[in-house]
């Protein structure tokens, strides 16, 4: 499952779809482009209610898009202003990821890391942010990799390495990678 719709691009497809029995994405809404003919499914829902299955994914994948949760997002062409508080939203969307995966599923997450902050249609994970984000999947297993933009392109960091890093119009200086395995 693709929680949030970052893969839905011909070229991440094209190389993605052929290994995986199927693909789900969830999005608020229909996006400008969709590829059914590709075997995916479409889901428009709030990641915070998911109307699926339990144990329904192998694998469930939310690449930039749990920053946006709760916010405002009639950027990306919704017509969602904020709805309650990110922090529990997220909270919310994770525990609802984890339902919809199988025991012994991995998620796969990235969010912007650095110093903690929140917009009107954005937010950025700090330390706290993101041990409450993995807390709330109650995982088997949690591996976590930060990277930093900086002159020579994106390179691996730590924490205290980017824990001053801010979000710039439109991208992070910083973003958090978190693998969770979830119980068998």
């Amino acid at each position: 499952m693709d929680a949030g719709s970052t893969l839905n691009h011909p070229f991440t497809l094209g190389h993605f779809v052929p290994r995986v029995r199927s693909l789900t994405i969830v999005t608020l809404a229909p996006e400008e482009h969709s590829y059914p003919q590709a075997k995916i499914r479409y889901v428009y829902q709030d990641l915070r209610a998911l109307e699926i299955a339990d144990d329904s994914f192998d694998a469930v994948v939310s690449l930039s898009t749990l920053e946006h949760v709760g916010l405002d997002n009639k950027r990306f062409n919704h017509d969602r202003g904020s709805q309650g508080d990110p922090r529990e939203g997220v909270r919310q969307a994770i525990r609802e990821l984890v339902r919809v995966a199988r025991p012994g599923a991995m998620l796969l997450i990235s969010v912007p890391f650095g110093r903690a902050w929140t917009g009107d249609w954005v937010r950025v994970f700090d330390g706290d942010d993101l041990d409450d984000l993995v807390a709330s999947a109650e995982p088997a297993e949690a591996g976590e990799w930060i990277y930093r933009r900086g002159p020579q392109g994106w390179r691996v960091t730590t924490r205290p390495g980017a824990a001053d890093a801010e979000y710039q119009e439109w991208f992070a200086e910083a973003v958090a990678c978190v693998r969770l395995t979830l119980p068998g």
